[in-house]
C-alpha cells in the first residue's frame, strides 16, 4: 500500500478479488473527511456532522453558507448578507427615512432617520425604538449620530445607545435604542440612527 496525494489516500497494489470490498471501504473512509458535506441547515450540521473531524467543510444547500470545523468548533467561512430589517420605533417617533437594521456576523448596522412626533426630542434621554433580539449586544453600544439643524441646536450631533443584554433603565431594557441630547439642543425634530456596533 502507498499513501497518495496531499490527503495521503491509501492505494493498494496486487490485491486479490476478495480483498477489494474491504480495501474500497477503507478508501471511502479516508476520502470522506476531505469531501464537502452538504446540509439543509445548521441543525443538520450539528447532528449529522457532530463527530466530523477537524478540517471538515459543510455547506448549506439553500444559500451557500459555509462552515469549517476548526479545533475550537465550527467557524463560519461565508454566509449571505441578510436583507435590511425594519427597526421597531417607539410610539413617540415616526419614520422620516427607512429606520432599519442589518446584522453581518457579529457586526450590526443601523440606518435611517426618526422624527419625534411633537418635533422636540427630550434632553434627558429618549427611547427611539428597539432592535431585534438577535441584534442585542452583550454590553451597551454607543455611537454619535447626526441631528436636525432646526431648533435651538448648537451641536448637530447626539449620543445614541443600544442597550445590552444586562442593561435596563427607565427608558427600556435590552435592545432599546435611546438618544441623548445636550444643553443647547432644544426643539430638535429628528435624529439619525446611523451607527455600527459589535455584538460581542
Amino acid at each position: 500500500m502507498i499513501n497518495s496525494g496531499y490527503a495521503g489516500l491509501p492505494v493498494w497494489e496486487g490485491l486479490d478479488a476478495p480483498d477489494w470490498p474491504s480495501y474500497t471501504a477503507q478508501l471511502v473512509a479516508a476520502t470522506d473527511p476531505h469531501l464537502v458535506q452538504h446540509v439543509a441547515d445548521i441543525n443538520e450540521r450539528n447532528t449529522r456532522l457532530a463527530d466530523a473531524p477537524v478540517g471538515t467543510l459543510a455547506v448549506k444547500t439553500t444559500d451557500g453558507t459555509a462552515w469549517f470545523k476548526a479545533d475550537s468548533g465550527w467557524v463560519t467561512w461565508w454566509e449571505p448578507i441578510e436583507t435590511w430589517r425594519t427597526v421597531t420605533l417607539d410610539a413617540q417617533y415616526s419614520v422620516q427615512t427607512a429606520c432599519q437594521v442589518r446584522r453581518i456576523g457579529n457586526l450590526v448596522y443601523l440606518r435611517g432617520r426618526a422624527n419625534h412626533n411633537d418635533n422636540n426630542i427630550p434632553l434627558n434621554g429618549s427611547k427611539v425604538g428597539t432592535v431585534p433580539s438577535d441584534c442585542i449586544p452583550t454590553q451597551i453600544a454607543t455611537g454619535v449620530v447626526g441631528l436636525s439643524l432646526v431648533g435651538t441646536n448648537e451641536v448637530s450631533a447626539a449620543r445614541l445607545e443600544v442597550y445590552g443584554t444586562s442593561n435596563t433603565t427607565s427608558l427600556g431594557g435590552p435592545g432599546t435604542i435611546s438618544v441623548w441630547l445636550g444643553v443647547g439642543q432644544e426643539n430638535v425634530p429628528w435624529t439619525s440612527l446611523n451607527c455600527i456596533y459589535w455584538l460581542d
